[in-house]
């Protein structure tokens, strides 16, 4: 027996004690787990005798056995630790967030379990965390670091993405939290979760803005799928409280706070760089101008004159110097079949044509010669060509002509250049003035998303009242009030998008603006909804594609007074939301 420790002479259990150990819940839970009746066990009726003998001692020990202390001092553990199963079910089964990918964060903190120790959380709560706090599954005391984690959830934006059922019921009837406040704290060692130790206590001193004493504190029992009543918490007014709403202290200006360099569309509109600058826009209007002119001094190029080719057929039109100056510019201008015609023969020479139309094909290069008599049409391309002496003449004054062209040419290329030149620097002086305005922009706008999360951290920090109380085991707790289901109204309810096309939801929400309160309807319920018309409402639901769908307060108008079913046309916000601020400002509450 020296490997057995019992305690004699303890004295009797008070009856706070006794209703202590009241919990029905756990054996049903332990219950359930069995997998076979234990008297069915092959070794039932040969240990029955052993059973008794021990229940006996048992009792003995229970009302003989001196009471052991449980103050901050060792404890010599001699039992096996069992955690109740609703610390062990996860709560995937009965927390579900309702857009993927958007939940509250947690905050981590790195805790040594044998030291006391006070966590900061950034709202302004306070955890409390006393030392050999920890054990894990089997009871073992925890030594080391420990992961703990929290999270809080103040408005119905929180409470929506977290997908924490708030609802209460109570002797059958269904109630909906309004919340003061709820917080999640978890704790891990080496990745496996930890418990609380029997007799230790956690104190949360919670920031909230609600001062009611109204409110109760639950505890979410994931296991059973509900929320177990804790008594109340105390509430302490935050001194030097700000008042005023967070809207109010959004609207106010930072230039309180100089070490804020902020972004704004003042700020922004009053160092805009246009398009392009001025001097950008003229440079670039001189350059093409050049151009243009160099393009068409290109294609004023002068052609070389050629000789006649005997092997083709050749002869003289008298020509127009007004209508073709680049060919009477030549003397002796004679016109060469090319040969690309195939149907010109010497019988052309015999023929006496009535009508003769000459028409520029390739500019400098070549013509189309129309020759007509009577009915009879032909059309050839032609070549300006010289020979003898017209032919010398003729490339003298080429030359001639091609030296002005080039030094004209020269010029303007070189005018162009310059011109080009200078709006490629200017050019890039604006881009890179631009690029460097953008990123003063992007800093600046970064400046002030950063200044007003400060901004909304110090006033959350500055909460009204801190309300605080023990907790016993991790997990999630609510300080809350229950209330019923709105009343004034109710229609059946169907919902479709802005187009007619129908929408089918798991759960419809409802909230009520300036109320900390989420009423949430079930499919089940949508035939019988309810809400007060009285108060500025706005419901929302998820789509399948991962979207909410809202129909906002303004429009509640629509409903008709005496109407027993109502169609909700539902505004679909296009884009996928992915953080908490996000959806508050989408259902903008």
């Amino acid at each position: 027996m020296s490997e057995y420790k019992i305690n004699m002479d303890r004295p009797d259990p008070t009856p706070e004690e006794i209703a202590a150990k009241k919990d029905f819940s756990k054996v049903l839970n332990r219950y359930s787990m069995m997998t076979k009746p234990i008297y069915t066990k092959s070794w039932f009726l040969s240990s029955a005798m052993l059973v008794v003998a021990a229940g006996i001692l048992v009792m003995v020990n229970l009302f003989n056995s001196k009471k052991a202390p449980v103050a901050d001092k060792e404890v010599d553990q001699s039992y096996v630790y069992q955690p109740a199963k609703s610390d062990l079910i996860p709560l995937a089964s009965f927390v579900n967030p309702p857009l993927d990918g958007v939940d509250v964060g947690y905050e981590t903190y790195e805790v040594d379990a044998g030291e006391k120790t006070k966590l900061d959380y950034h709202t302004g709560t306070q955890i409390k965390v006393p030392k050999n706090a920890f054990v894990d599954a089997e009871g073992n005391d925890i030594v080391g670091d420990v992961k703990v984690k929290y999270r809080e959830f103040h408005d119905v934006a929180d409470f929506f993405v977290s997908g924490i059922p708030m609802d209460y019921d109570s002797s059958g009837v269904k109630y909906h939290f309004e919340s003061a406040g709820m917080m999640e704290i978890l704790a891990y060692k080496d990745g496996e979760p930890v418990f609380l130790k029997p007799h230790k206590e956690i104190k949360v001193e919670m920031a909230s803005n609600y001062d009611g004493k109204h409110y109760n504190l639950y505890k979410l029992d994931p296991a059973n799928q509900r929320w177990d009543y804790r008594g109340k918490d105390e509430v302490t007014p935050v001194e030097g409280h700000d008042s005023r709403s967070l809207d109010e202290v959004a609207a106010l200006d930072l230039e309180d706070n100089p070490e804020e360099d902020y972004f704004t569309d003042d700020n922004r509109s009053a160092e805009i760089v246009p398009e392009k600058e001025l001097t950008v826009k003229q440079l670039e209007r001189d350059w093409k101008k050049v151009k243009v002119k160099f393009d068409a001094l290109t294609k004023a190029k002068p052609v070389e004159p050629k000789g006649v080719n005997k092997t083709r057929y050749n002869f003289d039109i008298a020509v127009d110097p007004e209508e073709f100056p680049e060919i009477t510019t030549y003397e002796g201008t004679r016109f060469e079949i090319g040969d690309e015609n195939k149907n010109f023969t010497a019988e052309m020479y015999k023929i006496a044509w009535e009508d003769v139309l000459l028409e520029e094909k390739v500019p400098g290069i070549n013509y189309n010669l129309t020759l007509t008599k009577g009915q009879t049409k032909y059309t050839w391309v032609v070549y300006p060509v010289y020979e003898g002496k017209d032919l010398e003449k003729a490339q003298k004054v080429f030359k001639e002509k091609f030296g002005s062209y080039k030094k004209k040419l020269d010029t303007r290329k070189h005018e162009e250049k310059l011109a080009k030149e200078a709006y490629e620097a200017d050019l890039a002086k604006w881009k890179q003035k631009r690029q460097e305005q953008l990123a003063k922009w992007e800093a600046q706008r970064k400046q002030f998303e950063e200044a007003q999360r400060r901004k909304k951290e110090r006033f959350l920090t500055q909460q009204q009242v801190t309300r605080a109380f023990k907790i016993t085991s991790f997990g999630t707790w609510n300080c809350d009030s229950p209330v019923p289901q709105p009343k004034g109204k109710s229609v059946a309810a169907t919902f479709t998008d802005q187009n007619g096309n129908p929408l089918l939801f798991t759960s419809v929400y409802l909230v009520q603006k300036d109320r900390n309160a989420m009423f949430t309807y079930s499919a089940g319920m949508l035939h019988k909804f309810k809400f007060n018309p009285d108060e500025q409402n706005v419901i929302w639901g998820v789509t399948s594609d991962n979207r909410l769908a809202i129909f906002k307060a303004d429009r509640f108008s629509e409903i008709p007074d005496k109407g027993r079913s109502f169609t909700f046309k539902m505004e679909i916000i296009p884009d996928n939301l992915v953080s908490v601020d996000a959806v508050r400002e989408a259902i903008n509450i």
